[in-house]
């Protein structure tokens, strides 16, 4: 198992006498070329990739621990959303294209928001931030990615609330656009039906 198991800690060079102590999750920070990044320059790494699910999931897991959330609309108490919002766009993309393709988990498009900021740290940054809104996909979130604290217990809560009930998946229409004749490419299946069943389902 080659991931990352998210845990509390100090992450400074630890020193014993004149010995240096290793420290195991420094030395994966820097693996990854996370060390020294601001949270707006941080992507997920490309060898997460290449990771078993197992592994990805507690990543996602403790991605979510930090910067998502899990509520339930108190206008529908039946209704629950799972939110992640970074200072980083590339680092939503990419983590919304690990849960569809590792997952199988489906959110909404991505959306932004400007930051306040405050009177000691006025700097503003836009923020990034995707939900996942979906019944079913909700249940493969909730079955596949293990959570921690409060927010695990919130999601509980809320399927609870949620029993059976949930919008079932659909797709908006947005626009058209014509270019012409163009080449295509065709899927072909050796079946009656010609039909096929992507890895995720």
């Amino acid at each position: 198992n080659t991931g990352l198991q998210y845990h509390l800690g100090f992450i400074n060079i630890a020193w014993q006498g004149r010995k240096k102590i290793p420290c195991a999750l420094r030395d994966t920070i820097y693996r990854l070329g996370l060390n020294g990044k601001k949270s707006y320059e941080k992507t997920v790494p490309k060898e997460v990739w290449t990771w078993n699910n197992k592994s990805i999931a507690n990543y996602v897991a403790g991605l979510y621990s930090t910067d998502g959330s899990v509520k339930i609309d108190k206008r529908k108490s039946t209704s629950i959303i799972i939110e992640y919002i970074s200072t980083s766009k590339e680092l939503c993309v990419e983590l919304k294209r690990l849960l569809e393709l590792r997952f199988g988990i489906h959110s909404g498009q991505l959306f932004e928001k400007p930051m306040t900021g405050s009177i000691t740290y006025p700097r503003r940054r836009v923020c990034y931030y995707f939900r996942i809104t979906n019944k079913q996909f909700i249940d493969l979130f909730a079955e596949q990615i293990p959570l921690v604290g409060k927010k695990r217990e919130t999601l509980a809560e809320g399927l609870v609330l949620m029993g059976s009930k949930g919008k079932p998946v659909s797709a908006h229409y947005i626009g058209k656009l014509y270019l012409g004749e163009l080449p295509t490419c065709d899927i072909e299946v050796d079946h009656p039906d010609h039909l096929f069943i992507t890895a995720n389902g």
